[in-house]
């Protein structure tokens, strides 16, 4: 868990949880979002309280004692923040490090809803956002590997190998430099890339209308149409599912051959749902 210190001191530079974001990559924050945190125009958004702050740090310590205990070996902290030693607005915090060894080990928890998100123990397939965050870590620490240890709901633990790869983090540190100097110290914004960062750039209206000129008469006619073919594959979609849970009644679902293909089963409120699995 990271300190007050450390936490004032990521808003200077560019930690490895930002690199994924600087790439275009992450699913919690685009460019220009970090753009706004970085140069002062928005807080950082708290995602975490407290208490789940404490439950996090409390996971974290179980994974890593999980860890030593499958691998035979020591972890120590490490309290302080890394710096690149030649890109000083690169910078991290490790979760541990094991001892005697220039290894890092990164602890990630997860829901069991996500369980389809992370590959079989032993492989690389995790998260693109976890890749770029071990990698950025070796590139600050100048270390050759490192373990990503996952807990996944509370009994499926997984330890994924992540060792230098030095394309990937070329890759990152061009973009991380390309984003500090071209965006943050410039103080120019990157290109907004979704429709949450059009709202940032222009946060209020003026009581102004534009008129509008040929090619947005024609997104407008597309979006019409576009709403126009959802409704009637909605309508589609409703007559046959209908004939679906027609043809199941009462029983739990369709199968072809020994596979589970429809699944129409309570829940614990006792509410029946459809589920459609997707055929190869």
């Amino acid at each position: 868990m990271l300190s007050i210190e450390q936490i004032e001191k990521r808003k200077k530079g560019l930690g490895a949880t930002d690199c994924a974001a600087v790439m275009g990559l992450s699913p919690y924050r685009t460019p220009y979002e970090l753009w706004m945190i970085k140069t002062g125009r928005m807080d950082e958004p708290t995602i975490l309280n407290e208490d789940r702050l404490r439950l996090r740090h409390a996971h974290e310590e179980t994974i890593a004692n999980e860890y030593a205990f499958q691998k035979n070996c020591k972890l120590r902290r490490v309290n302080i923040t890394s710096i690149h030693p030649r890109l000083p607005f690169m910078m991290c915090n490790l979760d541990r490090v094991i001892t005697g060894q220039r290894k890092i080990v990164e602890c990630k928890t997860s829901s069991g809803f996500l369980r389809q998100i992370w590959g079989v123990n032993g492989t690389d397939e995790v998260p693109i956002q976890y890749i770029l965050q071990v990698q950025h870590q070796l590139a600050v620490t100048e270390y050759d590997d490192a373990d990503l240890a996952a807990l996944i709901d509370i009994d499926d633990y997984r330890i994924f190998p992540m060792p230098r790869n030095e394309k990937v983090i070329a890759k990152l540190e061009d973009a991380c430099e390309r984003f500090w100097f071209d965006h943050v110290l410039a103080d120019a914004p990157p290109a907004p890339t979704t429709r949450g960062d059009l709202k940032l750039m222009y946060p209020t209206n003026n009581g102004n209308f534009i008129e509008a000129n040929t090619d947005i008469l024609s997104y407008i006619n597309e979006i019409n149409q576009i709403k126009l073919s959802i409704k009637g594959l909605d309508a589609d979609k409703e007559k046959i599912e209908k004939e679906i849970i027609q043809f199941i009644a009462n029983n739990d679902g369709i199968t072809e051959g020994e596979k589970v293909i429809v699944t129409f089963q309570a829940n614990k409120n006792g509410v029946r749902s459809l589920r459609i699995k997707e055929r190869a």
